[in-house]
């Protein structure tokens, strides 16, 4: 018992100090990669920026949604999108157009896994260079489930299919991960680079664009004037990457700066991170989210501190309780419905009449003209003897009566029962 408790007590503590960790720690919980400048895993963007605090003045994220926060944007800052979660509307492009136009300096990658990405009003696209469609993707993943269930029905020999299942995934996932061959650009040593891109920007019309980097499947960085700012338009964000930047005998950091600066970042740079927070699903609900957050572990201590409190136990175990009597009152009523599912109230009638009897000590019959046995009784129970007699005289009928209705021997056995209590 003591070591239960003890056990109950410590949990409690746990689950108390965790709640408290939780305000200045919070582990991420959400669904898929978070490409922002906050996460610090390997697809995260927090190591370039601090990069970015390092080199250069005024270095902030812009939280607000774009058409909120554009018009107080000043336009000799350079606005950064790194692969966000979700691509912009054409409401919000439009915006940024428009900021760009009065001389601000947009740098927007594209996600290197996805990059798919077409504006209205810029002759630029990024397209993917691989020729699979989306439905060509989708028809490969259930055929290649239902050869999976059919492989399980029949029997394997020496395990050759795991072995080929095995091989054929991991040459595709090394495929997929393979960075570019041939890297083109004047911004670093193209050898020392690793650029990894499943895309490639397209240029039509009559666009005027500079060509910052380009590989074996296209370009891959343009630069171009709108209005009177410039845009600089990536097919992939991983140069930009935690991964790509803690390759040390890589000049990844090297030509992921000179990218911002081709975008006329020399003072103030402001990352994105409001399609990051708008694209990414709420599976945990908005009592989760950053601004509720605060408040859900306030209550959740109260929670706790409630709970322990109210299952604390203080001094030793009261000794163990007896099961107290039942009340007669009890018996009474168990004992009235087992006479009403009978439904004889003659019977029950007839017992009370003998419990008086045997109680008053009685001998003679009701109907007797002899009075002088109920005289020292009628006496006892103050009482009239002629009325004690006529009572008696009824009850002792009615109790032989076949069909008796019982509100006749309610009736009866209230007014014997009244002459007990004024006996007592």
């Amino acid at each position: 018992m003591t070591r239960r408790w003890w056990n109950w007590e410590w949990l409690a503590l746990a689950v108390l100090v965790a709640v408290l960790v939780m305000h200045v720690w919070f582990p991420r919980v959400g669904p898929g990669p978070l490409n922002d400048t906050y996460n610090v895993d390997v697809g995260g963007r927090k190591a370039f920026y601090r990069l970015a605090e390092r080199r250069l003045n005024i270095v902030d994220r812009n939280q607000r949604s774009l058409e909120a926060a554009l018009p107080n944007l000043p336009t000799d800052a350079t606005l950064c999108f790194l692969g966000p979660a979700r691509y912009p509307q054409p409401r919000e492009w439009q915006a940024l157009l428009n900021w760009v136009a009065q001389g601000g300096s947009l740098l927007f990658a594209a996600r290197w896994d996805e990059p798919e990405l077409s504006v209205e009003g810029l002759n630029l696209t990024i397209e993917p260079t691989s020729s699979e469609s989306v439905l060509d993707r989708m028809r490969a993943s259930r055929e290649m489930k239902q050869r999976k269930k059919k492989d399980k029905d029949k029997p394997k020999e020496l395990g050759k299919d795991d072995d080929s299942d095995k091989s054929s995934k991991s040459d595709a996932e090394a495929k997929d991960r393979k960075p570019s061959e041939s890297v083109e650009t004047k911004m670093a040593t193209s050898s020392a680079l690793t650029w990894k891109s499943k895309g490639k920007v397209v240029v039509s019309g009559n666009a005027t664009v500079d060509v910052l980097l380009s590989d074996e499947n296209g370009p891959q960085v343009v630069r171009t004037a709108y209005g009177a700012g410039n845009i600089v338009l990536l097919a992939s964000d991983y140069i930009f990457s935690n991964e790509s930047l803690a390759a040390r005998e890589k000049q990844n950091g090297v030509l992921a700066f000179r990218l911002l600066e081709a975008a006329d970042a020399h003072e103030s740079v402001v990352f994105d991170e409001s399609l990051n927070a708008t694209g990414t699903p709420k599976v945990v609900g908005l009592v989760l989210d950053a601004t509720l957050r605060p408040i859900t572990l306030q209550v959740l201590v109260v929670f706790v501190v409630f709970a322990w409190r109210g299952n604390r136990r203080f001094g030793g175990l009261l000794p163990k309780e007896l099961s107290s009597r039942h009340d007669i009152a009890d018996h009474t009523n168990a004992l009235g419905n087992l006479y009403y599912k009978v439904g004889d109230p003659a019977a029950v009638l007839r017992s009370y009449l003998e419990q008086r009897r045997i109680e008053w000590h009685l001998r003679f019959v009701a109907g007797a003209k002899d009075t002088r046995g109920l005289e020292p009784l009628a006496r006892r129970l103050r009482t009239p003897v002629d009325e004690l007699k006529q009572l008696l005289a009824e009850a002792e009928g009615a109790s032989q009566q076949k069909k008796l209705h019982r509100r006749d021997a309610a009736k009866l056995i209230r007014r014997l029962a009244s002459l007990r209590h004024k006996k007592s």
